[in-house]
This record gives C-alpha cells, structure tokens and sequence, in this order.
C-alpha cells in the first residue's frame, strides 16, 4: 500500500511537471538570455567605469531574480503541495502513537526499553515501509477524527472554565489589567494615590469611581480574585492534561461512530431468495411454528408430515448416508410405523431385524419367506405387471423380442396359475424345444407370435425370456408368502426386509425389481380417505437397483396412500442410467426434504448447489483511490445487486465425514448439519436404552 501511494504521488507531481515544461523551458530560456544579458552589461559597466546602481542593470537583475524565484517556487511549491498531506497525517500518527504507544510502554517496567528494541528491530530487518504505513494509517484515522475530537475537548475546557469562574470574575478581572496597565505607565507621571478608576459595578448597578489601589485590594481579597487565582492554576497544573484526554477520549469515540456508521454504509442485504442459517435455529423456527415432525436428524427435526413427502440422500460412498439411516430406523420402530427396507449390503438385517414380528425375502437365505409369483397375482393386470418386472425392454429402444418376451411371460404365468408349479414354469420356458414352446403356447394371447411356423421369432423370444427369468429357479416350490397381505393385514406391525448380498444383487436385482412394484401397487390400493399409517420404503443405493417403473408414480402420488419414501444415491449419472436424463430429473424434484452429503462428481455438485437454492443480494462495492493530494485520497462505494448460489459447488465436494447440507420440504432456510456416529452394535435395535441414548424416547 505504501509504496502504491509514493508510486502514485510521484507520478502525479511528474506529470504535472510535464505538462508545464514547455513554459518552465521558455523561463528557463528567458532567465539565460537574462543572465547573458546582466554579463554583457557587467563587462560594459566596468570598460565605461560605470556606477553599479546603473537604472538598467538593477531592473535586468531584478527580472533574473523574478524568473529564478519564479520557477523555483513552481517545482518546490508543487512537491510540497503533494507531500504536505502524508507529512500531516504522519505527524498526527506520531502524537497518537506518542499516547496510545509510548506513554503506556512507559508505565510499564521495562517498557521503553521493549519499545527501543522493536525499533531497532524495525531498523535491522528494513521494515520501516511496514512501519511508516502503520504510522500513516493511524495518521489517517487521527486526521478523519481530530474535528470532532477538537470540538469535543474546546467543549469540555469552555464547561471547565465556566465551572470554574463566572463571566462577572472574567468582567472585573479585565478591569483588573486595565488598573495594572493604568499603575504601570501613571507611576512615572502621577502620585500613585492620585490615581483612579472609574467602572460600572455589577453589584450596585451603576457607574462608581475608586482608588486604583482601592480597587486592586478588594479585588484580590474578594470573591472574584480568588475565582481568577483558581483559574490560573487550573490552565497550569490540569488544563492541558484534561484537554488531551478529552481528545483522546474524543479520537476514540470518532473512530467507534463512523466504524459503526461504516458498517451500515457497507451494507449486504438480501432483496429475494433462500435464506441459510444455523441448524439450532431452523429448530427453534420449526418448533416456534409448531411445525417440528417427530423424526429427526442431528437435532434436527423434519418438517410435520413432511415425510410423505420423501427424502433424498445424496453422498460418495463413506460420508454418512448409511449412519444417517442407523438413525432413522429406530425412529420409525419407536412410532410403530411399518417399513419395508431393501437392504443390498447386508447392514440393516444385521441391526434392525427382529426375528419376531419382521419377514425377510431372499431365495438365498434359509430363513427367508418363500414366495411364489402367482401368490400376488389377484388380477389379470398383476401378471402383466409381475411379467414386466423381469424385462429389460425400454420403449425407447424398442427391443421386439424383449417387449413380446413380456408377454408370453404374463401369458405363461397364467398359464399355470391354478397349480402354482414354479418347476413347470422354468421347464417350458426354459428347457422345452421350440416346437414344445409353441405348443405350450397354442390357443392363448400370445399364439400369434409363438407359433410352430415362425419357429425363429419363438427362439427368440424363449431366449430372451430364458435370460430374463433364470432366477425363478431360486424359488422354491409351495410357497404362500404374499406381498399384498402382508401389506394389507392390519395387525402386522414388523418390517419386511428385502436382502441381497453384493454377490447376490447382479442375480436377483430382477426379482427385487418385481417386489418392490408389487409393494408399491398394494401401497397404492390403500384407501386414500382413511388416516393410512406411514409405510417406509428404505432405498438405500437405489441405482443398484433394476429400473422399477412404477416408482416415479408412487413418489408423485403416494402421499395420500401414506408412503414414505427415503432414498439414497451416489451420483445423478447413476439414476440416469437407468430411467434416463428427464425422468431423472423429475424423481429428484419429487423428494421434498434433501441430506447432501460430499460428492465427488462436479455436475452432481453442481446441481445440488442449484437445488438448495440463490439469493439475489444488494452489496456496497468499495473501490479506494490514492493520490499525492488530500483530495485524491477518497473511497468511492456502490450498491450493486448480484445472484449468488448460497453454498458453492467445491462447499459440497470438500464436506467433511457425517456433514450435509440439509433443504426441508416447504419455505424454510437451508443449513448444515452434522451428525454424531450411530454405533449400533446389536442386531435388534428396539430396545427403550438405546432409544434413549439417542435421544429419542421424548417423543
């Protein structure tokens, strides 16, 4: 800064002197012609032996030392009008240093010589750059105070003065130094008892006349001496020291002021937009609007019944996605709320799974269920839907063998829907040649395509359905477990837990697929009138899951039907993958309460730091300006409005562990929160200790 400032006072002393040189090179030019001039004249006076006073060389002399003066005023003049301001400020920097610096190192012990030695360590390290900007800007400050603080101190010494003599003392006092003045001349003229003085008396009202020594003893030995002779000694022993701690005093109340009036000048307020506080006061704000739901994170409670209106956790593998289910499930076991929880890591069955209420579904496991496909098919419409559970066909692809591999599917379904033998099911579609297949097929829906003269559509179309449905073989015969009386029985208070081990999923990702449809087809046959109980669906990694076509309608309509949806991802590009860029985007729109952890991916970032929200602000803009003049040095400040995202990409990418960035459904602030590690060591969580570790028993 200090060297930007001499940078620019030099520049602008030069330029001024540029611009002027032209008339500074004609007097240069004339006070040469001039000096040549007064040295022909000096050799002409002396070969004439003429007088020194001759009339035309005095006035010759006298214009060289017009222009000389002339021109040396103009340079010195200009610098000293430069670099008169900083020499100001400096000197008032060093009377404030002297008192706020130097007179207090001095009460200390030892306090000049700490004082000596910072200068001589300023000296020895060439920092006195550094130490000549401070002494300016203290400067600076002192000089932008010093009115007020001068004003202040004349203030105080005028209410001093008047505490301490009347204007009646001030009056006979001055007639006092007449007397003194009228003795001091009339002793060398008069007798001094001779001489008088003639005044108008305050006290009896009228013009009297005394002796002039009269007058001076009963001035000294009355009232109004003894008022003058206090005076006196105050303006000697007190007057000064009270003057400059006033103006300290007054210094220090300037800078306070215009600090503060500095603050409201350098305004930044919001016009519009989302607003961020701090997670204790979103509570409060919830709490105060009696707005607070039941569950909570963190200390933070959702928003009431905001859970029928889902919840998105977004988060890189590690940050907390898991930890912040760990501490919702014990929630949702506490209020009795049923769930159905598709677990594809094998962590929540380990601490979530009571054997005595809850149903596990895995063809894999020996204490799973065991369903059967017709046991929720009660429509025709349900075969169908079942059918479509274990395709890959996707209407933008247009795949003719895997959207007719749909159909004969639902037809083969019905096909053995009285006897329920799944070994039958696989042996047609699978194991059968292609004449039996299209004999299995005669006289149904599907005859048409299957059929013995088109024997290599039938191929394949039992290739592409071999493929799809080779799962079924892990379901064992005479199964009775169904989906929809489960959900349907209202006595049922368990979970139903949905498993898949990482080197299970690529198997039975279909078959999860078609459970999930089938839970939320009951879900949706719920009677939309009546007070339906919550019903949890746990999704943590839903893209590890196949394409479930219905669950972009169960999250734009299933609140009324009481489904909570709670879902986790990665990364968007992952659930673009599988329902593609637009149905991406509106399934993300859907989930009204939003957890965002650390993501790694930058579009991801991106667009989370979209969707917690802007703000349109007005903010001062200050812009400093120095010059060599006093009036150069200015700041100039402008209210400007911006958009500004609230939280920046790189905020959400650089999250520590357990930290997110949280957006509640409905008008409220966003804000961060961080959660406290859930250390569920137990494999059935529904126990009132542990619910009262976390804190959640007060509900």
């Amino acid at each position: 800064m200090l060297s930007q400032r001499l940078k620019v006072m030099t520049g602008d002393t030069l330029k001024y002197l540029q611009r002027e040189q032209q008339d500074i090179h004609e007097w240069m030019k004339q006070a040469m012609l001039l000096n040549a001039n007064c040295e022909s004249y000096d050799d002409w006076r002396e070969k004439f032996s003429l007088s020194r006073i001759y009339p035309n060389l005095v006035s010759m002399h006298a214009i060289r030392g017009l222009f000389q003066q002339s021109f040396s005023y103009l340079v010195a003049g200009e610098m000293a009008a430069h670099m008169m301001p900083i020499l100001q400020s400096v000197f008032f920097a060093l009377v404030v240093s002297m008192i706020f610096i130097v007179f207090p190192m001095g009460l200390l012990p030892g306090g000049y010589n700490i004082l000596k030695t910072w200068i001589l360590l300023i000296i020895w390290v060439s920092s006195w750059p550094v130490f000549f900007t401070i002494i300016h800007c203290l400067g600076m400050i002192s000089l932008s105070s010093k009115s007020g603080a001068l004003g202040l101190s004349i203030f105080w010494i005028i209410c001093r003065l008047y505490q301490k003599v009347f204007l009646s003392s001030l009056y006979y006092f001055a007639i006092e130094r007449y007397v003194q003045l009228k003795l001091a001349i009339g002793e060398h003229f008069y007798d001094i008892d001779q001489i008088g003085i003639k005044f108008y008396s305050l006290r009896f009202k009228k013009w009297m006349h005394l002796n002039a020594q009269d007058f001076l003893h009963e001035f000294y030995t009355g009232k109004h001496g003894f008022k003058i002779q206090q005076l006196w000694e105050f303006l000697i022993n007190s007057a000064l020291l009270e003057g400059l701690i006033v103006f300290t005093i007054g210094v220090i109340i300037s800078i306070v002021f215009f600090t503060a009036q500095g603050k409201k000048t350098i305004i930044k307020a919001k016009i519009r937009g989302a607003d961020f506080v701090g997670y204790k006061c979103l509570a409060k704000m919830l709490k105060r609007a009696k707005k607070a739901s039941k569950i909570r994170f963190g200390g933070l409670p959702l928003v009431k019944n905001s859970e029928r209106l889902h919840i998105l956790i977004t988060g890189t593998t590690g940050t907390g996605k898991t930890n912040m289910l760990n501490e919702l499930l014990p929630q949702i076991r506490l209020h009795k709320d049923r769930a159905i929880i598709v677990d594809t890591t094998g962590t929540f069955i380990d601490r979530f799974f009571d054997p005595k209420c809850d149903k596990l579904l895995n063809p894999l496991e020996k204490n799973s269920e065991q369903w059967l496909p017709w046991n929720d098919c009660f429509e025709a419409a349900d075969f169908h839907d079942i059918a479509s559970s274990f395709s890959n066909y996707t209407p933008k692809l247009d795949d003719f063998f895997a959207k007719n591999a749909e159909l004969v599917l639902s037809e083969a379904l019905k096909l053995y829907k009285d006897d329920k033998d799944i070994i039958k099911l696989i042996h047609t579609i699978i194991y059968s040649d292609n004449r039996q297949f299209a004999k299995a097929f005669r006289n149904t829906a599907v005859s048409g395509i299957i059929s013995e003269s088109a024997l290599e559509t039938s191929a394949g179309i039992q290739s592409t359905l071999g493929k799809n449905i080779t799962l079924l073989q892990y379901l064992k015969p005479g199964g009775s477990f169904s989906i929809k009386e489960w959900f349907s029985n209202s006595n049922e208070t368990g979970w139903l837990f949905i498993t898949a081990n990482p080197n299970q999923r690529a198997t039975l990702c279909p078959l999860i697929s078609a459970w999930i449809s089938i839970a939320i087809k009951a879900l949706m046959c719920r009677n939309p009138n009546r007070d339906n109980k919550n019903m949890w669906f746990i999704l943590d990694e839903l893209p590890a899951l196949q394409k479930v076509s219905s669950l972009p309608v169960a999250l734009a309509e299933s609140r009324k039907y009481g489904g909570c949806f709670v879902a986790g991802l990665q990364n968007i590009h992952q659930l673009e993958a599988i329902y593609g860029a637009a149905e991406c985007a509106s399934m993300l729109d859907l989930f009204n309460s939003k957890f965002i952890f650390r993501v790694s991916d930058q579009v991801t970032a991106y667009k989370s730091a979209l969707t917690l929200g802007e703000q349109e602000i007005i903010e001062t803009q200050e812009n400093l300006s120095y010059g060599s003049n006093t009036m150069r040095d200015g700041v100039n400040m402008n209210n400007v409005e911006r958009k500004k995202i609230l939280v920046m990409p790189s905020e959400i990418m650089n999250l520590p562990d357990l930290t997110c960035y949280v957006k509640l459904a409905g008008n409220f602030p966003i804000t961060k929160l961080t959660m406290q590690l859930q250390n569920l060591n137990t494999a059935f969580v529904c126990e009132y200790k542990l619910l009262k570790k976390l804190k959640l028993v007060e509900y």
